[in-house]
Order: structure tokens, then C-alpha cells, then sequence
């Protein structure tokens, strides 16, 4: 009975302490992730490269498609998930915290047909508009359905592991300082793998002077190499009216293998009634290759 006791004990703290780790890693992630557009602008090479890491493999957090009809755009530039996936993760860290502070709510809402309900507005706007192309949902309309999606999940697992360690004596100030520890580490070790990037691939300040202009240019973007890769299989793409992401689908293409710089010197700008860069817009556009610096095209619009 006592060895029982001791095994039950070991599985709920085991859990206990996978729900901190996971809640620190995706506090962390998320936050790297939002912040990445400024990252992406700096001339430091760590923090640079930590933008161009998350920018040329954050996709692969969730296989991400990272179209930027389809993303957030924040401090001027694309965040390097959709609005889908990026609400999914702030839906897990509210869906894992939530529990801490309000244990004491109707049952209902820690049911399974709880659960149920809350992935069921995900679903019906991803069928209806990826399977059934009926219509095209908006960044709002996706974030909020992240949200919901990873709030449910995360809740439902985070409301079982506390009733199950209820009345148990866990060293929780331990389990909390070595889930900061390894997530630390974690991050050392990315900021290790982000330094090399940094240094490699040109600057946003780089690629401005690389263009010989002496204006300043009125935008400038970067632009993740997953674009050139699944840009081309998004059927709503044609009803956006902008002009950078016209020029990527069909003039730059499968070229973006590194990353794409794009610098626009705008003299003129229509209304648009969908824009995801700028609107369609006259003036000249250079696309340079993130890495190397190399103009890949220059156009006139």
C-alpha cells in the first residue's frame, strides 16, 4: 500500500511538474515569437539572429504554413506564426493559469462536453474554409479560435493535474525553480544556435544600403523562406490588393530559399480593400536575399 501511495505520488508530481515546464516554454516562446519583428531590425548579430531563427524555422513549432495573408503583423513587420497557431499558444498559457485562480467554477466548465465546444469553432472554420473553400476567415477569426482551442485543451489537462495533486504535499517552489532552470537553458541554447544566423545574414540597415537609394525607403519587410513554399496553394490569395505580395507570388517565387529582404520606395499609394504589406502601390521594390545580400529582383511598378 505504502509503495502505491509512493508510485501515485511520483506519477501526479511528474505531471505537476511537466504543466510548469510546459507553461514556461510557451510563456517564453510566445514572447520571442511576438517580439521577433523588432528582432528582425536590429544590427545586434545575437538578437538579429535570434529574429532571423525565428522567422526561418519558428514554423516548425506547428508546421506552420507562415502565409502573411494569414498572420499578425506587429512593429511593422509579419509575427512568424499565422494568427491561428499564434492564438493557440496564448489560449494554453490562459488555459494553464486559469485554473490557479478560479478552481472554484461550475463543473461544467472542466467537462469534456466543455472541451467539445470549444474546439468546435476551430473546426468549423478550418473545414469551411481550407476543405470546403465556402469563404475566407479573417486574422481575427482565427486568433480568437486559437485561443479557444488551445484555452480548452490546456485547461482540461491543467484542472486534472491539480485535483489530482489536491491534498498531496509537493515541493511546488522546487518544481517552479527547476522549470525556470531548464527553460533557461533551453533559451541559452537557442541564442547559441541564433548567433551564427546573426552574423551570416544581412541586416535590415544592410540591405537598405545595398540598394544604392538615397531616399529612405518607405517599408521595409522580411520575408520567411516557408512563403515561397505554400504561398502559391492559398486559393483566397488573389483577393488581397497588395502589391509586395503580388510580387512574391509572381516574380520572386521558390527563389525565397533564405529569406527574402524587401525594401519599397513608394511614390504613390491606392486604396486597397484587402492589404497584408502595402497597398498596391507605384514606386520601386528591390527583393534581396536575406543571407547573402544578392539582389533577386528589382521592380517598377
Amino acid at each position: 500500500m505504502r509503495d502505491k501511495v509512493l508510485k501515485d505520488k511520483t506519477l501526479i508530481s511528474t505531471l505537476y511538474f511537466s504543466m510548469l515546464l510546459y507553461l514556461v516554454m510557451v510563456v517564453w516562446i510566445t514572447a520571442v515569437l511576438a517580439l521577433s519583428p523588432l528582432f528582425i531590425q536590429s544590427s545586434n548579430p545575437l538578437v538579429f539572429g535570434l529574429g532571423v531563427f525565428t522567422y526561418n524555422y519558428g514554423y516548425l513549432l506547428s508546421n506552420c504554413h507562415q502565409l502573411p495573408e494569414r498572420s499578425l503583423f506587429l512593429f511593422g513587420g509579419q509575427i512568424p506564426l499565422c494568427a491561428r497557431d499564434m492564438g493557440t499558444y496564448v489560449g494554453c498559457i490562459i488555459g494553464i493559469l486559469l485554473p490557479f485562480f478560479a478552481l472554484r467554477i461550475p463543473h461544467f466548465f472542466k467537462s469534456k462536453k466543455f472541451l467539445a465546444f470549444l474546439l468546435l469553432p476551430l473546426v468549423i472554420d478550418g473545414v469551411t474554409q481550407t476543405i470546403f473553400v465556402w469563404r475566407e476567415s479573417s486574422n481575427t477569426l482565427r486568433f480568437v479560435t486559437g485561443v479557444l482551442f488551445g484555452f480548452s485543451l490546456a485547461y482540461y489537462a491543467t484542472t486534472r493535474i491539480l485535483s489530482m495533486s489536491d491534498g498531496l504535499v509537493l515541493d511546488k517552489k522546487k518544481l517552479v525553480l527547476k522549470a525556470v532552470l531548464i527553460n533557461s537553458l533551453l533559451f541559452l541554447v537557442l541564442l547559441a544556435m541564433a548567433f551564427p544566423l546573426g552574423s551570416s545574414f544581412t541586416t535590415k540597415d544592410r540591405a537598405v544600403s545595398l540598394t544604392g537609394e538615397i531616399q529612405k525607403p518607405h517599408a521595409v519587410f522580411y520575408v520567411p523562406p516557408r512563403v515561397a513554399q505554400t504561398i502559391h496553394s492559398d486559393p483566397y490569395l488573389k483577393k488581397h490588393d497588395d502589391t509586395v505580395l503580388n510580387d512574391l507570388y509572381y516574380s520572386i517565387g521558390l527563389r525565397n530559399r533564405n529569406g527574402v529582404w524587401v525594401v519599397a520606395y513608394v511614390s504613390g499609394i491606392s486604396m486597397g480593400d484587402s492589404t497584408v504589406y502595402l497597398p498596391e502601390s507605384d514606386g520601386v521594390f528591390y527583393y534581396l536575399d536575406a543571407e547573402s545580400g544578392t539582389l533577386i529582383r528589382k521592380i517598377a511598378h
